[in-house]
């Protein structure tokens, strides 16, 4: 048992959060076809520039213990950020990628809600929402299809071990 509101360095084992985050969706769900929160970090990770593609691999993985909640729900949780923002240090730390690569990503996390928009719910609908809309924040030009939480956890797991090639994944039966 994992204690999320205290994570520990040794609570960090890759292939339970890779597990978790591949069937999570994002969006709480809210999409005519799900992606998750796994697929959502592999595609990140795969148009970020080479030093932020561990960040960018591991950027939700706290989302593993605390969900994909809708920021303006976040907002009114008390410490949910606090916790959330912990948890993540501790994965960063127990990963060793500096936290500070967050703060470089955060440009890119916030196109890719872009392309996933556009993806879903078409591009007109995402940019006139007042709640979903992001400024003048451009796509990156990933296209996103539906997929099965299991391509997607084997897929991210095949990318996962190019950039972290010392741990130790268990192997997914499927």
């Amino acid at each position: 048992m994992v204690d999320v509101l205290n994570l520990q360095p040794e609570d960090v084992r890759p292939h339970n959060f890779i597990h978790s985050i591949c069937n999570l969706n994002r969006y709480t769900g809210h999409l005519p076809f799900p992606i998750s929160v796994g697929l959502h970090s592999l595609r990140m990770a795969e148009r970020v520039p080479p030093h932020l593609r561990q960040a960018a691999l591991i950027h939700d993985w706290s989302e593993a213990c605390f969900n994909d909640i809708a920021s303006p729900i976040k907002a009114t949780l008390g410490n949910y950020k606090k916790h959330e923002k912990a948890a993540g240090r501790v994965i960063f730390d127990a990963m060793h990628v500096p936290y500070e690569l967050l703060a470089e990503i955060k440009q890119y996390d916030v196109k890719i809600r872009q392309d996933e928009r556009i993806a879903t719910w078409g591009y007109e609908n995402w940019k006139s929402d007042k709640w979903t809309h992001d400024g003048d924040a451009q796509p990156i030009g990933i296209t996103f299809v539906e997929q099965h939480w299991r391509d997607v956890r084997a897929e991210y797991t095949d990318y996962f071990v190019r950039y972290f090639p010392e741990q130790d994944l268990i192997t997914w039966r499927t």
